[in-house]
């Protein structure tokens, strides 16, 4: 069976079977050998590239090609991909690439960094990555009124460095989310309109946390009155969109935060009184903008991009309200 036969038998698996499967042709001729493209078209277009990996910087710049113009690429890692090809699957790993593995996986970050289009960019190009402190940054914006701040005054609020900051500034300039005035130290960012900058930035959004797992937790404990709720959870306190009553309540931690308290519910003694929480780990400390007991606006209508079913119409309906506030309409 070769690679892409491969990829074909578990595809029902990945993409279910009321979906369209094409072959892409004219592919640049440089690239023309170095795989097959897949499109699998169901409720969007998505591409598969199935590939020996015989030439890598082939297969990277026909991936960055792909995502370029749409988000959902891939590449499938065929059986045995990991220990045949053991410096490029750390590569894969190192630039947040979306991958589909034999047992139909997709490991995905979201749309965190294109890492393969800036390894194998123009390498004489200014390089403006968005990262998680790119996207706290964004938030800072977000949350305060529309003026110019120093670096100083965003390190201090959202802790991180002023070089980080700065490094920030830029990729949002670029990006088109900051107007940027004068030069040097006198250098001053004003975000644009809230609304242009939500749809500008859209395909560059971080998924604010890295996982969800389900925790027994005793009832009276009190460490739960210091968590933030977040997920559905979360879009429940913000909307009147309701969530069904055995669907656990969901916490937000910072991924540290999240270690200890997972490691520490481990070793506990549960009753017949626990229940059973979802606890999601943190790119970044959620409490930095937080609203009372819950996530911020932003991550909340991050959430809900990345996770919920728009398609639904009382969750596009909440989704909306969500963005009406984030923008203050």
């Amino acid at each position: 069976m070769n690679i892409t036969q491969e990829f074909l038998s578990i595809a029902p698996k990945v993409f279910g079977n009321n979906v369209e499967i094409s072959f892409e042709k004219n592919l640049p001729l440089i690239l023309s050998k170095t795989g097959s493209v897949i499109k699998i078209k169901d409720h969007r277009d998505n591409f598969v590239i199935c590939s020996d990996f015989s030439s890598p910087n082939n297969v990277y710049q026909l991936y960055s090609l792909y995502k370029k113009q749409c988000d959902f690429t891939y590449l499938y890692l065929f059986k045995g991909f990991e220990s045949i090809h053991k410096e490029e699957y750390r590569k894969l790993i190192k630039a947040h690439a979306n991958t589909i593995n034999s047992y139909g996986d997709i490991i995905t970050s979201g749309n965190r960094i294109n890492g393969l289009e800036y390894m194998f960019g123009d390498s004489n190009q200014k390089i403006y990555p968005y990262t998680k402190k790119t996207q706290l940054v964004l938030k800072f914006y977000l949350f305060n009124k529309k003026q110019p701040y120093t670096v100083r005054e965003i390190a201090n609020k959202i802790n991180i460095s002023p070089a980080s900051v700065t490094r920030a500034n830029e990729t949002l300039f670029h990006l088109g989310a900051l107007t940027r005035n004068g030069v040097g130290a006198g250098t001053e960012y004003i975000l644009k309109s809230k609304r242009e900058v939500l749809k500008q930035l859209k395909n560059d959004f971080i998924k604010p946390f890295e996982s969800n797992s389900l925790i027994l937790i005793n009832k009276n404990e009190k460490e739960l009155d210091n968590l933030l709720l977040s997920g559905q959870s979360a879009v429940a306190e913000y909307t009147d969109l309701n969530i069904s009553s055995n669907v656990p309540t969901t916490y937000a931690l910072e991924k540290k935060q999240f270690d200890s308290f997972f490691a520490n519910q481990s070793n506990k003694e549960f009753d017949d009184n626990s229940k059973i929480i979802c606890v999601q780990s943190y790119l970044y400390d959620p409490i930095i903008f937080s609203n009372n007991k819950c996530i911020d606006m932003f991550d909340t209508y991050l959430t809900m991009l990345f996770d919920e079913d728009l398609s639904d119409p009382r969750v596009h309906s909440a989704f909306k309200e969500i963005e009406r506030k984030l923008l203050n309409e």
